[in-house]
């Protein structure tokens, strides 16, 4: 498949192939979402395959930070972590245009200012017929600053839905919120006949954009060494996986499955080694990331594999902590030698869950439903 780095003509009619619909539905509503514009842009379809585009207003320094070159873990995270509300960042699950859901399967994200896809794309919406108002908010706005996403609609479509002045609702999923802390720990480990629980606690304080400011304690009640093969063939020898895993897939798919996982398991934890695990208790309800110092300090890998790949979820012994609060993991990203005593670490982030949300999107133009013939 051709990739957007090749940058040659091949590319461009490659382009031009992509942008080119059977059906164009213009929608052109606004509507501001947790303080930034939100702009439905239009749908098209090729085939029965429908498409909706969206035009977001973001952070420019973010769209730079993501291009900058990020030299260890602790940068590329600190990067990527917004302590915002993700309800205009993320992705919306449904759109309702009058009695109708329209579900959406998936979406891909560019940076405007960057992508040239982008660019085809809309000279292609301009062609049939859209402008942007003169006195709209995106019309001066530098293109660093505006994200377009192109969201997959979930089911087939052989004609466009017509909006009009139907009433829309946009839906988003429950999203989250994140943190940094970046607290200093030193983590001993406990054997695993050891019972006797840790009485380590960390004050931190998480504050938001707008300067709200809330104060957490983190008590840390035991750090153990995991080790993900044992856990993984028990698993796979169940024979209550097998027969679960084979309502879904064929005897070939899961020995494919298994190996495929096995691999990734192996880079990132060989045989002998061990994943730390934490069980902490917090007086914020919150999810904690630790990280160790020589895991922040190491390059970023290419392969984007981490710990949170494991189908395996390590769940705590007991449900609620030395302190009565719910006790919670965190499966460290090392591989540690089994012998190991004590782990220099980090309290790096904290992750808060923010509800679903729903915006009204009414009508702020005419829409205007148009055909093009496939070329």
């Amino acid at each position: 498949m051709l990739q957007e780095d090749d940058m040659t003509f091949e590319w461009l009619n490659y382009l031009k192939q992509e942008n080119q619909f059977d059906e164009i539905q213009i929608i052109g509503r606004t509507v501001q979402v947790q303080e930034k514009y939100l702009y439905l842009l239009a749908m098209t379809r090729k085939g029965e395959k429908a498409r909706l585009s969206v035009l977001v207003q973001t952070d420019s320094d973010l769209w730079q930070e993501e291009q900058a070159d990020c030299k260890t873990m602790r940068s590329s995270m600190k990067q990527h972590t917004m302590d915002v509300d993700t309800g205009i960042a993320a992705y919306m699950e449904a759109v309702t245009v009058g009695d109708t859901v329209l579900e959406l399967a998936g979406a891909t994200s560019y940076n405007m200012g960057t992508n040239h896809d982008v660019l085809v794309y809309l000279l292609q919406i301009m062609q049939a017929g859209w402008q942007l108002p003169k006195d709209h908010p995106f019309m001066e706005m530098d293109w660093e600053q505006i994200q377009f996403i192109q969201y997959e609609c979930r089911h087939p479509f052989r004609q466009l839905l017509d909006c009009g002045q139907e009433p829309m609702v946009l839906r988003w999923g429950t999203g989250s919120r994140e943190y940094l802390i970046e607290k200093r720990v030193l983590l001993t480990i406990a054997q695993e006949e050891q019972e006797i629980r840790s009485d380590k606690q960390i004050s931190f304080t998480l504050t938001d954009k707008k300067g709200q400011a809330r104060d957490g304690i983190c008590y840390i009640n035991r750090v153990t060494l995991m080790d993900p093969w044992k856990d993984l063939e028990e698993m796979w020898a169940m024979p209550e996986y097998q027969t679960r895993a084979l309502e879904h897939m064929t005897l070939e798919e899961l020995e494919q499955m298994k190996e495929k996982t096995a691999k990734l398991l192996e880079r990132k934890c060989p045989r002998g080694m061990r994943c730390p695990l934490v069980e902490y208790e917090c007086t914020l309800d919150v999810s904690l990331s630790f990280y160790s110092s020589a895991y922040l300090k190491s390059k970023p890998t290419v392969s984007g594999t981490s710990a949170s790949f494991l189908v395996i979820h390590p769940k705590p012994d007991n449900t609620h902590g030395t302190h009565g609060l719910p006790l919670k993991v965190c499966l460290m990203e090392d591989a540690l030698p089994k012998e190991t005593a004590q782990i220099r670490a980090e309290l790096f982030q904290a992750y808060e869950r923010i509800a679903g949300l729903e915006v009204q999107c009414p009508p702020d133009v005419a829409c205007a439903h148009l055909f093009t013939e496939s070329k």
